[in-house]
């Protein structure tokens, strides 16, 4: 197939240099002259676009050179990069291209930036944003065995351009690569995303080292090596579904815990993860992370201190609901083949706030119909306490917890057997009060 490669740098020279040698003509234009490189190369952006069925486009999306990861970064304001360079090359391809062609995006961009900023100037020809996911010391191994294949297009789909860009790698990348394919917004996320989960991970680790060598009699690897081998919760799927913030019973507290022991160690700030209402109604982890890859291997890692943490109102909130619809089905009874249904309406907040007071509260609606009469019974299960931390290790806690305010917790339920339906109710313990401490 004839290939055009714009952008014949750090990355563009390798990756076109394994279309080569798979058998594909290749022809590379870049701003600067190559002296070793074994394709062949023009002066002119015509000339790649008039030889290439496929076009890939691998320039700087660049940052001022302040980010370019060498030294720390969180003194510099947020800043998106520079696009110029690829619009002016879309500009240029576009005027000697057809829609016979397909071009091919490679640059890093933010999510939603290919809408925003460059399909305007894309008239002429197909495109396809595929941005590669390559460490820059092993690119032509990386682009024989890459990890996954990032393909965007407009709408998605698996089908058209996409498969022909897809075909075109199978005849160089090892067989069973994973391809993800999705809408140009849904692929720039999952290039720039990917590229973060990795630097927190970076920051996660060397965070470990530095607490193990300050604890002593504790060795990086062994902890590293447990949190590698655990391919579920950590490596795997889980939590990889979006939606409420961090919480439950643990996360919270052994963060704070971990940034407590961090302090005392002297070992420096800990990544720490702070929960913060939306709109008061529901919440999204709030990741206070910030860093940067410095020469030598060491990440730095800056967050907020303890003090400007000390008077953050941090709240959890979750609003859900599940919806039952029973219909049993026998053959010696029809008269127990009746449906009947149970809803359950559930919610828990909790909210931290200042001076070590903290309130928690959960509920549950339940909606029972279609059953016999006198059985259709709905109720309103609110629990609620509110507790104060004393002391300055705030080991000392004294709490009031209040169970079943409304006085109305029944458990009512159906049971459906071969040729009985049985409908119950049973009051239990209801709305009591404790303290503790």
């Amino acid at each position: 197939m004839k290939i055009g490669f714009i952008g014949v740098g750090k990355l563009g020279k390798d990756a076109a240099e394994v279309m080569y040698e798979c058998g594909h003509d290749v022809l590379g234009y870049d701003v600067k002259t190559m002296s070793e490189t074994k394709i062949n190369m023009t002066t002119s952006i015509m000339d790649v676009c008039k030889h290439g069925e496929i076009i890939f486009i691998a320039v700087p999306t660049p940052h001022h050179p302040d980010y370019d990861g060498r030294n720390p970064t969180s003194h510099l304001p947020n800043k998106d990069f520079d696009y110029s360079i690829v619009k002016e090359v879309l500009t240029e391809v576009n005027k000697y291209t057809s829609k016979e062609q397909l071009v091919v995006l490679i640059s890093t961009v933010l999510p939603g930036t290919i809408r925003r900023e460059f399909i305007n100037l894309c008239d002429n020809f197909r495109f396809i944003y595929n941005p590669y996911l390559i460490a820059m010391g092993t690119v032509k191994w990386d682009m024989v065995n890459p990890e996954m294949i990032i393909i965007g297009t407009e709408d998605g789909s698996f089908t058209g351009d996409a498969k022909i860009l897809l075909d075109f790698y199978k005849t160089f990348i090892k067989e069973g690569t994973r391809y993800e394919v999705g809408t140009w917004d849904e692929a720039e996320g999952i290039k720039i995303f990917y590229n973060t989960f990795i630097s927190t991970k970076v920051a996660l680790v060397n965070m470990i080292q530095d607490v193990a060598e300050k604890i002593g009699n504790m060795n990086v690897d062994v902890v590293t090596g447990a949190l590698e081998r655990s391919t579920y919760r950590i490596l795997g799927p889980a939590y990889m579904k979006a939606g409420m913030g961090d919480g439950g019973g643990c996360h919270p507290r052994d963060n704070i815990a971990l940034r407590y022991m961090a302090e005392k160690l002297d070992a420096g700030e800990i990544v720490t993860i702070v929960s913060t209402p939306i709109s008061g109604e529901i919440n999204f982890g709030s990741y206070l992370l910030e860093g940067t890859l410095v020469s030598g291997g060491e990440y730095i890692v800056e967050i907020p201190t303890q003090e400007a943490l000390t008077n953050v109102i941090a709240s959890a909130n979750t609003v859900g609901t599940d919806y039952e619809y029973n219909v049993p089905k026998t053959t010696l009874n029809n008269e127990t083949n009746l449906p009947y249904i149970t809803q359950r309406v559930n919610f828990e907040f909790a909210w931290q706030m200042p001076k070590g007071f903290s309130f928690e509260s959960d509920g549950v609606y339940t909606i029972n119909s279609k059953r016999s009469d006198g059985y259709n019974i709905n109720y309103f299960t609110w629990n609620a306490s509110i507790d104060k931390k004393f002391l300055k290790t705030e080991n000392l806690i004294l709490a009031i917890k209040a169970n079943d305010i409304l006085n109305q917790n029944i458990s009512a339920g159906r049971n459906v057997q071969t040729n009985v339906i049985t409908d119950s109710k049973t009051t239990i313990i209801q709305r009591y009060f404790f303290t503790s401490r």
